[in-house]
C-alpha cells in the first residue's frame, strides 16, 4: 500500500503553480500564502490521515457485519438442511441454497443431490507442485496489478483533491485566465484518469474475488499439528468407506441383489459420521423370510435412493469439512489482521491502574493469542518484504538487461540499415551487370546467327618472301655450325698472342739491363762527388761534368 506523499509528489509537474508564481509581482497578497505553505501541508497531511483512518474503520465494520451475517445465514441454512434431511424429505423442489459466506464454492454452490443423482461430484484433487507454482504466479501477478492500480488510484485522488482545494481557495480568483483554464483542464483530466483507474481496480477485484485462494497449500502449522494429521487420516478413511459403500449400492442397483448393500452397511456401521450418528434414528431391521439360511434382503429402490442420497450428502459434508479445515488458519489470520489494530488500541486505552483494572483470564488469553498471531504475522510480513526486495532487485537487473538489449537492438538495427543500403547498391550493380550480360549475349547470338565468311585464297610465294621466311632459320643453322670452329680459332689466337708477349718481354728486359746498371753507377758516382758536406769544387764539377757528359754520350751510343 502506498504511504503518504509530500505536497510536491506525483503530478506536481502539471500544477499551474509556476504560472501563478510568475505573476507574484502583480499580486503581492500571495507572500503570506507561500510563507504558510508548510503549515498548510501539515494540516492537509493530518486531515488525510484522519480520513484514511475513518475509511479503514468503516470498511472494517462493514466487513465484520457482512461476515457475521453470512456466518449466521450459513448456520441457519445448515440447521434447516439437517432438519429436512432427518425428516427424510427428498422433494426435488427442496434443494440446498448456495452459501453466501467466504468459504470456497466447491462445497456450497452445488445443490443438494436428489434421487436423480447417481454419483456425487468428485472432490477437489490435490494440486501438483507445478500446478501450485503456476497458480501462485497467476495470483501474485493479479495481486501486484491490484496493488499498483490502487497506488495509482490514491495518487490520482490526492492530486485531484489538491487541485480542487486550489480551485476553491481565495487565490484562485487572482490567477490569470489561462491559468484558470489550465487548472480546470487538469482537474477534468485527473478526474477522468481517476475513474479509469477505479474501473481497472474494480475489474482486478472482480478477478480476485472468485479465486479459490487459500486451500491451494497447507501451512506449516497445519502440517506439523498431529491433531490435524489425525483428522485428515480419519477423513480419508471415511471418504474411502463412503466410496466403497456407494460402489456397493451401485452394484446392488445393477444386479438387483442386496449382498453388496449388507457389506456396505456393515462397513458404514463400523465408521459412522460424527455429525450424523447422533441425529439419525436407528431404523428397524427388516424381517427375513428365513432366519436360519442366509438369504437376500428385500431392499426397495426407494430405500436405495434414500441411502444413496445420504451418502452423497455425507460426501459433500466431508468435502466441506476438509475445505473448512484447510482455510481455518487463514481465516484466523484475516481476523487478526483486520481486528488487531482497533481491538488492541481499545484495550490499551481502556486499561486503568493495576488496582482498579479487573482481571479477565479469557480476555488476557485472547490478548496473548492476538499477540502471538501478531508476532507470527509480523514474521511473515518480514519474509514477504524480503521476498519483495528480492523481486525488486530481480526486476532492476531485468530492467538493466532490457536496457542493454535495447542498446544492442539499436546497434543491430543500424547495422541492418547499413546492410540494406549496401544490398540496394549491390542490387543496382548486379542489375547493371545483368544488362551488360544480356547485351553481350544478344551480340554473341547475332554474330553466331550470321552466315560464315568465304575462305581467303592463298597468295603466291615469291623469292624475296621465301628468303625472308628462311633467313632466321639459316642464321640459326649457320651460327650453330660455325660456333665450334670460331671457338678453336679464338683459342689458337690467344695462345699465339701469349707466346709473342712472353718473347717481347724477354728481349726488352735483356736490352734494358745495361741501361739500369749505368743509371746505378751514375747515382753512386754522384754520391761520392758530393761528399759529406754536400759542397762540390769547380774543377771537380767541371771534371765531373765533362766525364758525365762523356759517359752519357757513351751510354747513349751504347
Amino acid at each position: 500500500m502506498a504511504g503518504p506523499r509530500s505536497h510536491y509528489g506525483r503530478g506536481g509537474g502539471h500544477s499551474p503553480a509556476p504560472s501563478a508564481a510568475s505573476g507574484s509581482t502583480a499580486n503581492p497578497r500571495r507572500e503570506p500564502y507561500v510563507a504558510s505553505g508548510a503549515r498548510w501541508r501539515e494540516e492537509e497531511e493530518a486531515r488525510r490521515r484522519d480520513e484514511q483512518r475513518r475509511d479503514w474503520e468503516r470498511r472494517y465494520d462493514e466487513h465484520s457485519r457482512e461476515y457475521d451475517r453470512r456466518r449466521d445465514e450459513d448456520r441457519h441454512r445448515d440447521a434447516d438442511y439437517r432438519m429436512d434431511r432427518d425428516r427424510g424429505s427428498r422433494s426435488p423442489s427442496r434443494v440446498r441454497r448456495p452459501s453466501t459466506s467466504t468459504r470456497p464454492s466447491d462445497a456450497h454452490d452445488k445443490p443438494e443431490p436428489g434421487p436423480s443423482t447417481s454419483r456425487p461430484a468428485p472432490p477437489k484433487k490435490e494440486l501438483t507442485p507445478e500446478e501450485k507454482r503456476s497458480l501462485w504466479l497467476h495470483r501474485v501477478d493479479l495481486l501486484s496489478q491490484a496493488v499498483r492500480a490502487r497506488s495509482e488510484l490514491l495518487y490520482f485522488k490526492e492530486d485531484l483533491q489538491k487541485y480542487e482545494r486550489l480551485a476553491r481557495s481565495a487565490h484562485f480568483d487572482a490567477l490569470p485566465d489561462e491559468d484558470k483554464a489550465a487548472l480546470q483542464d487538469l482537474i477534468a483530466s485527473t478526474s477522468s484518469k481517476l475513474q479509469d483507474k477505479q474501473q481497472q481496480l474494480n475489474r482486478l477485484a472482480a478477478q480476485l474475488v472468485p479465486e479459490d485462494f487459500w486451500p491451494s497449500a497447507l501451512t506449516a502449522q497445519q502440517q506439523a499439528n498431529p491433531e490435524f494429521q489425525r483428522m485428515n487420516t480419519i477423513l480419508a478413511t471415511l471418504q474411502t468407506e463412503v466410496e466403497r459403500l456407494q460402489h456397493s449400492l451401485e452394484t446392488a442397483q445393477k444386479s438387483g441383489g442386496a449382498a453388496a448393500v449388507t457389506e456396505g452397511a456393515a462397513s458404514a456401521a463400523t465408521n459412522p459420521q460424527p455429525a450424523e450418528s447422533s441425529t439419525r434414528r436407528p431404523k428397524k431391521r427388516r424381517r427375513l423370510s428365513n432366519e436360519g439360511t442366509p438369504t437376500m434382503l428385500d431392499v426397495s429402490s426407494e430405500d436405495l435412493e434414500r441411502t444413496q442420497d445420504r451418502l452423497l450428502a455425507l460426501d459433500s459434508r466431508i468435502v466441506e469439512l476438509r475445505n473448512d479445515l484447510l482455510q481455518y488458519d487463514k481465516r484466523v489470520e484475516d481476523e487478526v489482521e483486520s481486528q488487531l489494530s482497533d481491538r488492541l488500541t481499545g484495550l490499551r486505552v481502556d486499561v486503568g491502574t493495576k488496582e482498579n483494572r479487573p482481571v479477565d483470564p479469557e480476555l488476557q488469553k485472547r490478548v496473548d493469542e492476538l499477540a502471538t498471531a501478531f508476532t507470527s504475522t509480523q514474521a511473515r510480513a518480514a519474509e514477504a518484504t524480503k521476498e519483495l526486495e528480492q523481486l525488486q532487485a530481480y526486476g532492476e537487473s531485468r530492467d538493466k538487461m532490457n536496457a542493454d538489449l535495447q542498446q544492442q537492438n539499436e546497434s543491430l538495427r543500424k547495422q541492418l540499415e547499413e546492410l540494406e543500403a549496401s544490398q540496394n547498391h549491390t542490387s543496382e550493380t548486379v542489375g547493371e551487370q545483368q544488362k551488360e550480360i544480356r547485351a553481350l549475349h544478344d551480340a554473341v547470338t547475332a554474330i553466331l546467327s550470321r552466315p560464315p565468311n568465304p575462305p581467303i585464297p592463298p597468295t603466291p610465294l615469291t623469292a624475296d618472301a621465301m628468303v625472308e621466311a628462311l633467313r632466321p632459320r639459316l642464321f640459326s643453322a649457320a651460327r650453330e655450325d660455325l660456333l665450334p670452329t670460331l671457338q678453336e680459332v679464338r683459342a689458337q689466337v690467344q695462345q699465339q698472342l701469349q707466346a709473342q708477349s712472353d718473347q717481347v718481354s724477354g728481349d726488352l728486359m735483356t736490352q734494358m739491363g745495361p741501361v739500369i746498371r749505368s743509371v746505378d753507377w751514375i747515382s753512386a758516382w754522384l754520391e761520392r762527388i758530393r761528399g759529406p758536406s754536400g759542397a762540390v769544387t769547380t774543377s771537380t764539377s767541371s771534371t765531373t761534368g765533362g766525364s758525365s757528359s762523356v759517359d752519357k754520350g757513351k751510354g747513349v751510343a751504347r
